[in-house]
C-alpha cells in the first residue's frame, strides 16, 4: 500500500489522470446518449469513477452472461448506491450454454463467446440510441490491444459499434491503476484478494465460466474459493475436471 501511495504522487500519474479527464470531456461533449462499459474490474471501475467526475448522470452498463462471481454481484449491488449512478444490466447469451454447446476445445470458441456476449449486445445498444462508450482497456494487457490502441488512439468513432469510443486508461499500467485506486480510496472487486499465487498487478477478474487460462489454474482457483460454481461448471463440462 505504501508503494502505491508513493507511486500515485508521481508526475506520471498526475499527467495520465489529466489526459484521461480531457479525453472524457471531449467524449462527453460529442455524444448524446453515452455509457460506461463496467465489468467491475479495476480498470473499468476507475474509468467509471473518472467519467462520473465529468458527468454525474452518465450510465453504467454491465453485460450479464449469467456467470458473474459473487464478489462481482456484490459490487453490482452496492456501488451504484454508494456512488449515485444509474446501472443497467444487459442480459447476453449465457456463457455456460455456449461452452456446453461448442466445447472447450472448439478452435473458434473465443470468437464465438466474444460475438455472443459482447458484440451482439453492443449492436443492440446502438439500435436503442446509445452513441458513446467508455471502455477500460490498456495497451500493456496484450499485444493485440497495444496494436489497436496504437492504431485508433484513445478517442475515436468505431466502425464496428457505430459509437464514439473512449479508452481513458489506454496508456496506464496496472500499477498506475492500482496506485490511483489505493490513493483515492476507490472500492475494488474483492475477487482480486483471492487470486493468490499471481502478483497483484497481474491479477484479472472475469466470469467464472470461461476457457482462457484453464492451463494456468483457473479452475483450481474456482474449486477452492467457489466449489458450488465449480460443481455447476463440471456438471455441464466434465472435461473441466482434467485441469485440476
Amino acid at each position: 500500500m505504501e508503494l502505491y501511495h508513493l507511486h500515485a504522487r508521481l508526475p506520471r500519474v498526475r499527467r495520465l489522470t489529466a489526459q484521461a479527464m480531457s479525453d472524457l470531456r471531449d467524449w462527453r461533449a460529442n455524444c448524446s446518449r453515452p455509457y460506461v462499459a463496467w465489468s467491475t474490474g479495476k480498470d473499468s471501475t476507475l474509468c467509471l469513477w473518472l467519467a462520473l467526475q465529468v458527468d454525474p448522470n452518465v450510465e453504467a452498463i454491465y453485460l450479464d452472461a449469467e456467470s458473474s462471481l459473487p464478489e462481482t454481484e456484490e459490487m453490482l449491488d452496492t456501488l451504484p448506491a454508494q456512488w449515485g449512478f444509474r446501472l443497467r444490466v444487459v442480459k447476453t447469451r449465457p456463457l455456460l450454454d455456449m461452452l456446453a454447446q461448442y466445447g472447450l476445445d472448439d478452435p473458434h470458441i473465443e470468437e464465438r463467446t466474444m460475438q455472443a456476449t459482447v458484440r451482439e449486445p453492443i449492436k443492440r445498444l446502438r439500435r436503442e440510441g446509445y452513441d458513446g462508450v467508455v471502455v477500460g482497456i490498456r495497451a500493456d494487457e496484450s499485444r493485440g490491444r497495444m496494436k489497436g490502441i496504437n492504431r485508433m488512439g484513445r478517442l475515436f468513432w468505431s466502425k464496428s459499434s457505430g459509437m464514439l469510443t473512449c479508452w481513458p486508461v489506454a496508456r496506464w499500467t496496472s500499477r498506475d491503476v492500482w496506485a490511483y485506486t489505493v490513493a483515492n480510496g476507490l472500492p475494488y472487486n474483492r475477487a482480486y484478494d483471492k487470486l493468490l499465487g499471481w502478483p497483484l498487478e497481474e491479477r484479472r477478474v472475469s466470469y467464472w465460466a470461461g476457457e482462457t487460462n484453464r492451463e494456468c489454474g483457473r479452475y483450481v482457483w474456482l474449486r477452492r474459493y467457489h466449489p458450488d460454481l465449480y460443481a455447476q461448471l463440471v456438471a455441464r463440462l466434465p472435461r473441466v475436471g482434467n485441469f485440476v
